[in-house]
């Protein structure tokens, strides 16, 4: 599994960190289809979902999790509805876990909240490449010039705009590739010398009708990671991992 397939499981999972929880927990923060297949992210992992009806979480077993989307579930709350019998039944409170719900902080998306996501982008400095990877596999790529300028004909700006709200409605990762002035010497394989601009990578996750920065530790992470064996592998020559909300927040 590649760096798109890491950055888009955080897209619908985060880690619940609990020294007093005896397995780890896992919060599902997005539906997407591929929670079906999606591979467990820890021996004995446990998936957090908020269940509407008991205004709490409950952990379910990661196959659980994954038979009710097998079983046609389309959302997070019809995945809680198919074990309700199950767990709306029980206290749940004796594994470490305060079970309050608390909204992460993220930005609405509407079409004004979408030019706000723009904006941040534009904010990065110099030449870009943009590319959108989806929850079902596929991806849009585009590249965004120093001067703001969408791709290389004159629809393609609206045709990113178009791509972008589509994803929102589902689970996806915007990877922002930012070309910097610092270039670099390096030797090609056939004994050339040519300098190489250094590159800094942003991720943004899309989610849930909302938008928020990935950190620059889960992006070194997710790049940094063989996600089939969990072994480290070297990062990408002349890559800088970095927070979008370094730019954005200078808007604020």
């Amino acid at each position: 599994m590649n760096a798109p397939e890491n950055i888009l499981s955080v897209a619908l999972y985060k880690p619940c960190w609990n020294p007093g929880a005896k397995r780890p927990v896992f919060e599902i923060i997005a539906f997407s289809t591929r929670l079906a297949t999606i591979p467990r992210p820890a021996k004995r992992a446990k998936a957090r979902l908020y269940c509407p009806k008991c205004e709490r979480h409950h952990h379910f077993q990661w196959g659980e999790m994954q038979n009710a989307v097998k079983d046609g579930a389309s959302s997070l709350e019809e995945i809680v509805g198919k074990y309700a019998w199950k767990y709306c039944r029980s206290s749940q409170r004796t594994d470490g876990y305060v079970y309050s719900y608390a909204r992460v902080e993220t930005k609405d998306i509407g079409i004004g909240a979408a030019n706000d996501l723009l904006a941040t982008i534009l904010d990065i400095p110099g030449n870009k490449i943009i590319t959108l990877y989806r929850a079902d596999g596929t991806e849009f790529k585009i590249d965004i010039s120093a001067q703001g300028r969408f791709g290389y004909a004159p629809g393609h700006k609206a045709l990113f705009v178009a791509n972008l709200v589509s994803a929102i409605g589902s689970s996806s990762v915007l990877v922002i590739r930012q070309f910097l002035p610092l270039k670099v010497e390096r030797q090609t394989p056939n004994d050339k010398t040519m300098f190489i601009p250094k590159k800094k990578l942003y991720g943004i996750v899309l989610a849930n009708g909302a938008w928020k920065p990935i950190s620059a530790t889960q992006m070194r992470e997710a790049h940094c990671t063989n996600s089939d064996t969990g072994e480290s592998i070297e990062p990408e020559q002349d890559v800088i991992f970095a927070e979008v909300t370094d730019y954005s927040a200078s808007r604020s």
